[in-house]
């Protein structure tokens, strides 16, 4: 019951990003009708916003296989439904901050992500920390964790990951924040191919 609505609730978080980038092709490739005063502005993407969207789309992704992982040690009843309610919920709002409701008011989204990007990663950063959090707790409590997928590697990577993402909650230049995007999101990409690299280690 837990999974359930862990899964219906992110699937609904992890549409709205869906949503945006759809939202997002069909205004790049569309006719020029975006204006300030009389002047035409064309839609301005740049890499910020999109690199955002992917990285939180991927973290969404890694948060349902953890969710799956946990499922049979996650105790049933109504704080934990609570719990998972309110970080998920975090987690879809978070998704519908990535892209702006209007492309007309908001037509360079490097200015968007300057507005956003950091209230975003912050509460990323927020599910990430109380989910560490929680598995530590279980942990603590005496719970069997299902096995890692590899010597280190995911607790290495995550160990990566956090610093990072609090490093993107800080700056507010832009070229700083483009490196930590690109440097999460390759993290992330590590973590899922780790399983693979174990897999082909003999012995």
């Amino acid at each position: 019951m837990v999974f359930r609505l862990f899964g219906l609730v992110l699937g609904m978080a992890i549409a709205v990003v869906l949503t945006g980038f759809a939202r997002l092709a069909k205004a790049r490739f569309a006719p020029p009708r975006y204006a300030i005063g009389k002047t035409p502005v064309r839609l301005h993407v740049g890499w910020l916003t999109p690199l955002l969207g992917l990285l939180v789309l991927v973290d969404q992704t890694s948060f349902w296989i953890t969710a799956y992982e946990l499922r049979d040690i996650i105790p049933f009843g109504y704080l934990t439904l609570l719990a998972v309610l309110a970080v998920i919920g975090l987690y879809f709002v978070v998704g519908t901050l990535v892209f702006p409701d209007d492309f007309a008011i908001w037509p360079n989204l490097d200015a968007w992500y300057d507005r956003s990007g950091r209230w975003i990663a912050a509460g990323m950063l927020a599910v990430n920390a109380i989910t560490l959090a929680y598995i530590l707790a279980l942990v603590m409590r005496g719970a069997a964790l299902p096995p890692l997928d590899g010597p280190g590697g995911p607790v290495l990577l995550e160990a990566l990951f956090l610093p990072l993402l609090a490093g993107l909650t800080i700056t507010r230049k832009r070229r700083i924040a483009l490196i930590l995007l690109i440097a999460l999101n390759l993290v992330m990409l590590a973590r899922a191919l780790w399983p693979l690299g174990v897999a082909g280690t003999p012995g």
